[in-house]
């Protein structure tokens, strides 16, 4: 299974919005198996530009 994340860290988006996506992003990473073989998973964070935080084709554990 691959999963895509895209977090809004724009300036209509507060710090505090900012963590709860990142928690709930962080939480539901937990409930899944990442890694090798298993779940990939894919971050963008964006504002006025986009930054890839990981790609879904590199092996990454939570």
């Amino acid at each position: 299974m691959d999963l895509g994340f895209v977090l809004d860290a724009s300036g209509s988006i507060g710090a505090a919005d900012f963590q709860k996506q990142r928690v709930f992003v962080g939480q539901l990473l937990r409930q899944v198996n990442v890694g090798p073989n298993k779940t990939h998973v894919g971050i963008v964070k964006y504002s006025s530009n986009a930054q890839v935080l990981t790609y879904l084709n590199r092996d990454y554990t939570v």
